[in-house]
């Protein structure tokens, strides 16, 4: 009988083990995970941080398709959004998938600066001054 009694309760720990190395039964610390990621991807601050980002680069694509700003001028921009996506990502690892107002209102000055940049570089380009005649 102790034979048996140990065999079913080693062929159930066995299933129990397996079925929680497949997934198929989630653990309380499984779930908050899951949830806590769910919640960083939603945050509002974060959120409002990454739509400004995609816009202004669906913007430099549009200003480099119609031929607005140069392909140098394409890349620093995008360089600058990357460094701000970097900074983003940085402080929602730092503080637990959000951001502060802190970091959120630092983001958004650097945001804001690239806005005025492209806005800049959409100007109509000046034309060079002829060379001096001697």
């Amino acid at each position: 009988m102790k034979i048996l009694k140990s065999a079913v309760i080693g062929l159930l720990s066995s299933l129990f083990l397996s079925a929680l190395s497949v997934g198929a039964v989630e653990t309380p610390r499984q779930e908050r995970q899951e949830n806590r990621a769910q919640f960083a991807k939603e945050h509002p601050r974060r959120a409002e941080v990454n739509k400004r980002v995609a816009h202004q680069k669906k913007q430099l694509n549009q200003q480099l398709k119609s031929g607005k700003i140069t392909q140098a001028q394409y890349d620093t921009e995008m360089a600058k959004l990357k460094g701000v996506k970097q900074q983003e990502r940085t402080d929602v690892k730092a503080n637990g998938g959000h951001l502060t107002k802190t970091q959120q209102k630092g983001l958004n000055q650097e945001l804001n600066a690239t806005h005025q940049d492209i806005k800049n570089d959409n100007a109509p380009a000046t034309p060079p001054a002829p060379p001096a005649q001697q």
